[in-house]
């Protein structure tokens, strides 16, 4: 009987740590993508079972003010800054990271977004020359995950660029001025539009899979960037996707 006792007790140690363990993981402020797999990837679970909406209206950061309070902060070594002067945010990015994350389950995007329904984000944006030319692996970036597939857009000085999961470039000055750049998904296909003029129109062989968040910013510990964001703005209820 005491030595039923002794391996029982010993189970239960195993499995706390286990459990301990498993809880470090998943709470892990971290964000990650996949590599590219060989197959299919498998959608996520749906982040609510509550009844979806069928119609909304676009979420839109002005920028009168920092983003705030479901927006969360996130900086690799803390030397980035982000300011907002007369309606633009600043946001300077010296060989770190700085960006705002809309981290599930938090907002309507995390909530209710559907890949098979569609998506747009669209931003107002303008690149330092300072900016990072490399546009596949850092600078700007606007990180989208829909719960089927993860897409990472870039924004280099000379150029904009789908990053992950295949990379799609299209050449153009980006620190000439404010760009309007409007991003469709629905499904594999993907439409990129600069100033309502289609630029990038690509349908992804296979899907990207990473962390459930969607976020603005400089997404890269390397490199620098700064860039101007007059606007964000995301819908999860498209009602003009191009056809």
């Amino acid at each position: 009987m005491k030595h039923k006792t002794i391996i029982v007790i010993a189970v239960a140690v195993c499995l706390c740590c286990f459990t301990g363990l498993w809880a470090q993981v998943n709470t892990s402020d971290n964000r990650h993508f996949t590599l590219p797999p060989s197959a299919a990837v498998v959608p996520a679970t749906p982040a609510s079972d509550a009844p979806v909406p069928v119609s909304g209206p676009p979420a839109i950061l002005n920028f009168d003010q920092l983003p705030g309070p479901e927006w969360t902060v996130w900086d690799c070594y803390g030397r980035g800054t982000a300011t907002v002067s007369h309606g633009i945010l600043t946001i300077n990015s010296p060989s770190d990271c700085y960006e705002f994350d809309l981290r599930d389950p938090v907002g309507v995007w995390n909530k209710y977004v559907s890949n098979s329904r569609g998506w747009i984000v669209e931003t107002n944006l303008k690149i330092d020359p300072l900016t990072d030319p490399n546009c596949s692996s850092g600078g700007a970036e606007i990180w989208a995950n829909d719960r089927t597939n993860l897409i990472i857009f870039h924004f280099a000085p000379n150029e904009i660029c789908i990053g992950y999961p295949e990379q799609v470039h299209f050449a153009m000055n980006t620190t000439d001025s404010f760009h309007v750049y409007r991003i469709e998904t629905k499904g594999s296909h993907t439409r990129i539009y600069v100033d309502g003029t289609l630029a990038i129109d690509h349908v992804f062989t296979y899907l990207g899979s990473g962390s459930q968040v969607l976020y603005f910013g400089d997404g890269s510990a390397f490199g620098t960037s700064v860039a101007q964001w007059d606007y964000f703005s995301y819908s999860v209820f498209p009602v003009n996707l191009a056809p």
